[in-house]
């Protein structure tokens, strides 16, 4: 899970930094002596730091397991840093953003493209319904899909000719 979290992570223009295991944390919470090892540190464009903890969705409904990424949280937004518990995203959206991720360089995609996209950021499916990672896009296609993305940022973004 923690590679899906880190790709979405890498897609998202607002993030300027990315550290994997960043630090060990250590605290005395009640009478015991606690240490965490979060997944992640993002730090975005606007200066917000994000303590990322990678947790499966039907492993925390274990209060034990649920307890271990709690704690940390309360220590980081002491920091006033934000702090997420990340379980999971759509598949359709995470295979989406992993054949997006192949195409990261829009710049070899000219401007005026032979295709005509519109793409929205949240369900990230190109008009009529069919998923990005569908063999049938070309390369361009792909890559300028990429550079919507990009672009568009959680908003619609059209690419025509």
């Amino acid at each position: 899970m923690e590679p899906a979290r880190l790709l979405l992570a890498d897609m998202v223009p607002a993030t300027s930094a990315i550290h994997g295991q960043p630090c060990l944390v250590t605290a005395r919470v009640g009478d015991r002596a606690r240490r965490h090892v979060p997944d992640f540190l993002l730090v975005m464009r606007s200066g917000v730091v994000r303590v990322v903890n990678v947790k499966p969705a039907d492993r925390l409904a274990d209060p034990v397991i649920a307890d271990a990424p709690a704690w940390p949280g309360d220590l980081v937004r002491q920091h006033g840093w934000e702090y997420e518990i990340w379980s999971g995203a759509d598949r359709v959206v995470l295979e989406n953003v992993r054949f997006l991720a192949a195409y990261p360089r829009p710049e070899v995609v000219p401007e005026a493209t032979e295709v005509e996209l519109v793409m929205s950021a949240q369900d990230l499916t190109v008009l009529p319904g069919r998923p990005l990672y569908d063999p049938v896009l070309s390369k361009r296609e792909a890559t300028s899909a990429t550079k919507c993305w990009r672009a568009a940022n959680g908003s619609v973004c059209v690419a025509s000719k």
